[in-house]
């Protein structure tokens, strides 16, 4: 009886950190009283639908007002050449500049030509983080960045 009553003990405690930890990371509706928070130098990192990892991800903000003036920098991108696929080649830094919106999930969003992007702010214990989806050239992925 003592078993049963350990392994109930520890598979609430297991249930009860699942959803705490879900919980705080749902995605909270950007406001216009957030653009101030949002202002400024995001750190962080991509990931591809394809696979691979890209750690090197900035976003800059630079104003708070709508539309927010917005800069993603993209580190270590791989160049055509050296290998299968453009692998193996050497890596550039690509930048786009936009002006994004509030969409009307409440997502930080911009589309135009071969770029778009819808994040969403992650708020938790005073720390923010905006994450989403990316299509970048033909490129699909997800970002994360905290500030």
């Amino acid at each position: 009886m003592k078993k049963i009553n350990i392994i109930l003990c520890c598979f609430f405690l297991v249930t009860l950190g699942v959803f705490v930890g879900d919980g705080a990371a749902q995605p909270k509706p950007i406001s216009e009283s957030d653009l101030s928070n949002l202002q400024g130098k995001w750190k962080g990192e991509r990931t591809f639908t394809t696979g691979g990892h890209r750690p090197n991800t900035d976003l800059e903000i630079s104003n708070n007002t709508l539309p927010l003036e917005c800069k993603l920098i993209f580190y270590d991108v791989q160049q055509r050449g050296g290998g299968a696929g453009g692998r193996g080649g050497a890596t550039r830094t690509e930048t786009r500049e936009f002006k994004a919106k509030i969409n009307d999930k409440g997502n930080l969003y911009f589309k135009g030509g071969n770029f778009e992007v819808e994040l969403s702010l992650h708020q938790s214990d005073g720390k923010m983080k905006l994450e989403g989806d990316f299509f970048w050239g033909g490129a699909k992925g997800t970002i994360s960045v905290k500030k």
